[in-house]
């Protein structure tokens, strides 16, 4: 082989190597932790290994959480980057409903459910998560308990925002709510400042304006 065919063979495998290098996947969520545990610079944890699935379609603006295209996938990386495995009784599901942010395209809110039956104790998260980046983060969680009655302890549903304000309604681990049940008669309507996460639940005495007359 000749100078010249030598090197028109190395400059073809080189540009043989070159084409395996990049790749056209999509982005890995990156792990997220409440507003008050994230440091300024937080380094992401591993995210699962493989391809996320579909986003959503735009200008969706509420929607049942079996509805929701992300619903796999954003329990999975939820649960995965704190260590829950499926089938644990830790592991938190989507409760009804998903809210996406009107003012920011391509975000949801949703809040989970995770019930142990053994205690009588159900653990409850509200997140955020972006459909694009899969970057999500948790603003709100608390344990709540069996009733001294017995009864059910609550979980909640998100079901609108307004500015910095997600509104989310009390309801019952297992209550079972019929399309068209007005929010007000499900139970107590709280806020929450996703500028303020760190203030908690403020129970509402009224129901604001944009979500009068509003059924699930």
């Amino acid at each position: 082989m000749n100078h010249s065919s030598r090197l028109s063979f190395l400059a073809a495998g080189l540009v043989l190597l070159g084409a395996g290098c990049g790749s056209d996947a999509p982005p890995k969520p990156d792990a997220s932790k409440p507003v008050s545990e994230r440091p300024a610079a937080e380094a992401p944890s591993p995210a699962p290994s493989d391809s996320v699935a579909s986003a959503p379609s735009q200008g969706l603006r509420e929607m049942r959480a079996v509805d929701f295209p992300l619903i796999t996938k954003a329990e999975r990386f939820i649960n995965e980057n704190q260590g829950k495995k499926l089938g644990s009784a830790g592991y938190e599901t989507i409760v009804d409903m998903v809210v996406a942010d009107p003012d920011k395209a391509g975000t949801y809110y949703f809040a989970t459910s995770a019930y142990d039956a053994a205690t009588g104790e159900n653990f409850v998260g509200v997140y955020s998560m972006e459909e694009t980046s899969y970057n999500w983060w948790r603003a709100y969680k608390h344990t709540y308990k069996r009733g001294d009655d017995g009864s059910a302890p609550a979980q909640l549903r998100v079901v609108g925002k307004s500015g910095s304000m997600l509104y989310l309604v009390a309801d019952k681990v297992g209550a079972i709510r019929a399309d068209e049940t007005l929010i007000s008669d499900i139970g107590p309507l709280h806020a929450l400042d996703l500028d303020k996460p760190l203030d908690g639940l403020k129970e509402l005495k009224a129901v604001p304006p944009t979500l009068e007359g509003k059924r699930i």
